[in-house]
């Protein structure tokens, strides 16, 4: 139970690359099953406009194909592309600030910050399931709409994997408390940037 009640205590054990990669790959599971079960309604969104717009019905088919693909085999790339991007950035942090450690070795430390993502699913599946009415009802323009409850559980996900984050750097690469905390925030502000970006983006939409 230290995974999730003492995440310190679990974290400064070793790991083979065994455990790690369970973790990313039940990420990824749960990623794809969430894409899967919006693909299909954005597929026929993007029919449908691609047709209202004149463009002939094989060349339509083609680019649906296509974004069906991608977002199944985005939503699994995601995680690993996600995974590598936080081990990065926190590691350049780290030793800005003087950390020392195997970069190896707080990738394997950062896998475990998925696990919010894994024990909060059930709540960001039916999210989905709700989101893939919204778009079966009012077509794309529903994915650039803010909802309340994918922004309180995003909150969340990430305030509990920031925990993770913490003390895979103070114990991945002998960090103080202190410094690991600045480390682990690097790509939460950078995550925070983007969907600061995203929200505004999303909102300029909607009045123009």
């Amino acid at each position: 139970m230290d995974i999730f009640l003492n995440p310190d205590k679990f974290l400064q054990r070793s790991f083979t690359w065994k455990e790690p990669i369970i973790v990313l790959f039940l990420a990824a599971v749960v990623a794809v099953y969430s894409a899967s079960i919006l693909a299909p309604y954005i597929a026929e969104s993007t029919r449908e406009l691609l047709l209202g717009e004149g463009l002939d019905a094989s060349t339509v088919e083609g680019i649906v194909r296509l974004t069906y693909l991608m977002s199944i085999v985005g939503a699994a790339a995601g995680i690993f592309i996600n995974w590598i991007i936080y081990s990065a950035l926190i590691y350049f942090a780290a030793y800005l600030l003087k950390g020392k450690g195997s970069f190896t070795n707080l990738m394997k430390l950062i896998a475990f910050s998925f696990v919010p993502t894994l024990v909060l699913s059930p709540f960001s599946i039916f999210l989905v399931y709700d989101t893939a009415e919204m778009i079966s009802k009012f077509g794309l323009q529903a994915l650039s709409s803010i909802n309340v409850s994918q922004v309180i559980l995003s909150l969340a996900t990430y305030a509990w994997s920031y925990m993770y984050l913490l003390f895979a750097a103070k114990n991945g690469l002998n960090l103080d408390i202190k410094k690991a905390a600045i480390s682990a925030a690097a790509p939460l502000i950078l995550i925070a940037i983007f969907s600061v970006i995203g929200f505004a983006s999303a909102y300029l939409g909607s009045i123009l």
